[in-house]
């Protein structure tokens, strides 16, 4: 036997039998509990948005009431709750990159009142604001790990490793994709002055990452089995890329990724705004509450995260017209961003994909002649990495809506999405 052949064979022999070790196994035990344990509170999570939103939010409008009337209404009462919450609970809940920085920087993010994380994460979404759950939901479980570490006297480094993977579990069961699951937390944010390379974990912690994903992914599926709670994104039918399309493909990713760059606008724009009110929280949330309730009185799509709306659009998007649909993108993006900054705090993905749906199906209706799937693909994938600005993460989470055939595609589209704000970044340090 040769020396190379030698060399691979004790590599081969030191792996094994590092994967072998007890310590190891019992590692990856503690893992599938755990990810079962977060598999349960996503179910639970969702189980108490969904029946908190259907009772606040019935088929039949009571009391006599027209839909936007009641819509204030509800709205004014969730803007004095919300804002309630927020001065005596501010801060909370996080969104999802805070919530990951916060466990880098401090190894905790805190366990201090769950209730309260609790309260100020579902208030937001059972009123209907226009907000997404993901972040509101890893800050619950951030919180909770956090809390069972400290009971069990973990150390920093142990309790950072285990709150990273409760994370990692609770978005792949939240999404229902293992992948965007791994790949959100390690992935960096484009940049075209850093060269921030993907660091992944050794072999040993990315098996006990999935070990915690699948876990959590099983155990909410068998619980979603018996009281439905959470459907998860909807399924496009496969596209035809023909010529025509790679023709189209280019603008399309640079006109979709130009639209997401609005996002960190109105973000800052709202910021802005609502200076003035940051001591007076329960008036910076009724603001954003008047503002809702006005724009979906007329673009009603902006309403609630955007899961169900996707669905709306699939089956009826010929009933809209293009100005109307792209009206909805930049609404839907903007009440975002104003019910981040006002109080009525939650994540953006959710809204994200529903927007991109929205430009995708805009664009298709200017162009009969570009297949619609791969239209609101390209579309969806460029807006997305354009917000995102993590093009494996964003084509990731994308995977379990559009057909495989135009993977390559959606994720060039993120790719591009993504570059546009680095840029636009870059030209402003420049400048500055």
């Amino acid at each position: 036997m040769d020396e190379n052949s030698k060399l691979r064979s004790g590599l081969k022999h030191s792996m094994t039998s590092k994967l072998r070790e007890p310590h190891f196994f019992s590692l990856l035990f503690v893992s599938l509990v755990m990810g079962c344990f977060v598999g349960l509170l996503v179910w639970f999570f969702f189980l108490c948005f969904k029946f908190g939103r259907n009772f606040i939010w019935p088929d039949t409008v009571p009391f006599g009431l027209s839909l936007p009337v009641y819509r204030a209404c509800v709205f004014a009462v969730g803007g004095v709750i919300t804002g309630t919450l927020q001065k005596y609970w501010g801060g909370y809940p996080k969104g999802l990159s805070a919530v990951v920085e916060i466990n880098r920087k401090h190894g905790s993010f805190g366990f201090d009142n769950i209730p309260a994380v609790f309260l100020t994460a579902m208030v937001p979404l059972i009123f209907g604001s226009a907000i997404g759950p993901e972040a509101s939901l890893m800050s619950f479980i951030s919180t909770v790990i956090c809390y069972i570490g400290n009971r069990w006297n973990m150390d920093r480094e142990k309790l950072q490793i285990f709150t990273f993977v409760g994370i990692s579990a609770g978005l792949g069961a939240c999404f229902k994709a293992p992948l965007f699951g791994f790949m959100e937390l390690i992935e960096q944010p484009i940049s075209l002055t850093k060269n921030d390379k993907i660091i992944f974990p050794n072999t040993r912690r990315i098996i006990v990452y999935f070990t915690a994903i699948f876990g959590a992914i099983a155990a909410m599926s068998l619980l979603n089995s018996q009281v439905l709670v959470l459907e998860g994104m909807p399924r496009f039918q496969s596209a035809a890329v023909q010529t025509n399309e790679m023709l189209w493909f280019l603008p399309l990713a640079l006109c979709a990724g130009g639209l997401g760059c609005l996002f960190p606008l109105f973000s800052r724009l709202s910021a802005r705004i609502l200076k003035p009110f940051d001591k007076r929280f329960v008036l910076k949330a009724l603001i954003c509450s008047a503002v809702m309730a006005l724009v979906m009185w007329g673009l009603p799509l902006t309403q609630f995260t955007g899961e169900e709306q996707i669905e709306t659009l699939i089956s009826n998007f010929r009933s809209y017209t293009a100005y109307i649909l792209f009206l909805t993108v930049i609404a839907k993006m903007f009440l975002t961003a104003l019910c981040v900054q006002s109080g009525w705090k939650g994540g953006h993905l959710y809204p994200t994909v529903f927007t991109g749906v929205a430009c995708g199906y805009a664009f298709a209706l200017c162009l009969p002649s570009v297949n619609v799937v791969f239209c609101v693909a390209v579309c969806t994938g460029a807006l997305a990495g354009a917000i995102i600005r993590k093009p494996m993460a964003t084509a990731l989470l994308l995977l379990l809506c559009f057909p495989i055939n135009i993977v390559v595609w959606m994720f060039g589209a993120a790719f591009l999405g993504s570059l546009i704000p680095a840029w636009i970044e870059d030209r402003r340090k420049a400048v500055a």
